[in-house]
Parts: C-alpha cells; sequence; structure tokens
C-alpha cells in the first residue's frame, strides 16, 4: 500500500512502521479542504519504512505538505513515489533532507511534478529513477554541500512533459549520479529542463558540485546545462 501526505481524507491514514521517539506525524483532516500534513523524522534510528510507495500532496491541487529528515533519520519506500498534484499545487510541497546519515531511500521511482525537495549538508536520496517536472509547473531539486548525494540507478528526465519545467542544482560539493541517462528537456517539445552546476544563470555563483552520467541527452524540449 502507498502512504499519502496531504492526502483529503476524514481521518489519519493507516500509518507505516516507524520508531517512535524520533519519527512524527501530524494531519489536520479538514471539514473543507485544503487537507495539511507534515512528517518529521528526526535523530540516528529514526525510521519510517512503507511497503508501498509515498505520496505527497498527490491527490488535489490544494493540499498542502512539508517532509524533513533530519540527524540521521531514514524513509523508506517502493514503487512509485509521487511528489505533487496532476494539476499542479497552490502551495509548493516541500521536502527537506538534511544531516550526515539522513536519507529517503527507495527500491521505485520518484515522480516530482511540482515542488522542491533539498538534499543539505549530507543529506541523501536514492531512486530506480526519477521525472523532475512532469506537468505545468515547476519543480526544483537541489543537491547542496559536502556528502549530500542523490543516486539514480538508472535514468533521471528532467522537465519530461508537454509544459514540465524541471530544474536541477547540484552546488557546494553536492553529488548526483545517475547509472543511465541524464535527459534535459528531451520529452517533448514544449517541456524546460535545466541543471545547474553551482548557482543559477543570473545568481550569485557558489561552489560547484559534481554531476556523474553515464550519458547526457537534449532536445526536443528547452534543455540548459548551466555552469555558475
Amino acid at each position: 500500500w502507498s502512504w499519502r501526505c496531504g492526502a483529503r481524507r476524514s481521518a489519519p491514514p493507516a500509518r507505516p512502521r516507524r520508531r517512535w521517539g524520533a519519527a512524527r506525524w501530524t494531519a489536520i483532516p479538514p471539514r473543507e479542504s485544503p487537507s495539511i500534513a507534515q512528517l518529521n523524522i528526526s535523530g540516528a534510528g529514526a525510521l519510517v519504512e512503507l511497503s508501498g510507495a509515498l505520496s505527497i500532496a498527490s491527490s488535489s491541487s490544494i493540499n498542502v505538505a512539508s517532509l524533513t529528515i533530519s540527524d540521521g533519520g531514514t524513509l523508506r519506500s517502493t514503487g512509485d513515489n509521487l511528489f505533487g498534484s496532476p494539476l499542479g499545487n497552490t502551495t509548493d510541497p516541500a521536502m527537506t533532507i538534511t544531516g550526515t546519515g539522513s536519507n529517503w531511500t527507495s527500491t521505485g521511482n520518484l515522480v516530482m511534478r511540482d515542488g522542491s525537495i533539498s538534499l543539505l549538508n549530507g543529506g541523501a536520496a536514492a531512486f530506480d529513477a526519477a521525472q523532475i517536472g512532469t506537468v505545468d509547473a515547476q519543480a526544483q531539486m537541489l543537491v547542496s554541500g559536502a556528502g549530500s548525494t542523490l543516486t539514480m540507478v538508472h535514468d533521471l528526465n528532467v522537465g519530461t512533459s508537454a509544459s514540465g519545467r524541471g530544474v536541477l542544482t547540484v552546488a557546494n560539493g553536492g553529488r548526483v549520479s545517475v547509472g543511465g541517462t541524464l535527459a534535459i528537456g528531451a520529452s517533448a517539445a514544449a517541456t524546460n529542463g535545466t541543471v545547474n552546476i553551482g548557482a543559477a544563470a543570473g545568481s550569485a555563483a557558489v561552489a560547484a558540485g559534481v554531476l556523474d552520467a553515464a550519458a547526457i541527452a537534449f532536445g526536443p524540449g528547452a534543455g540548459t546545462l548551466n555552469f555558475n
């Protein structure tokens, strides 16, 4: 089964396996929309383990969700993890993974429709494959800081559907490893994909990160690889 964070429900969903004392889940089931949910996993040994996928603010564009994994906490999942609504979200969902040992590890894929995921100060995430920016909205992934890593067994697509806008930024010693192809704006003519090594174009320069991919592909959409 999958666990939905920010899904419209009359009561909190069945809870995944977890170790209390570190993982904290808060849901505010609404009498009226939107639904609001928060998940905080903090501390070495803190674990939330799902036997299925994680869905984050995915059932409605007005739902709100935020997740934080810190100080060595762990989230594990399988299946197609969904981040954001098919129509985009009024309030972007946000996830932060920060601190050495803090991680989200999934044997499945990540479909990031909109919102932001930040891997900071040694935070890590790993998936079989991922898509960033799959709807008419913007999705941003930031990997920044020594020891921060984003790992794909297979492909990573940045900007993947008509009008989808995906941004991947690798800075300050962060590392992105792609076992297959890094595709930038390569799925459709209207897609827009940007990969920043350092800062975004027009911003003050910052220290670069490391991008390691078996192959890089561009087009037919607008694909940009920026060094700043």
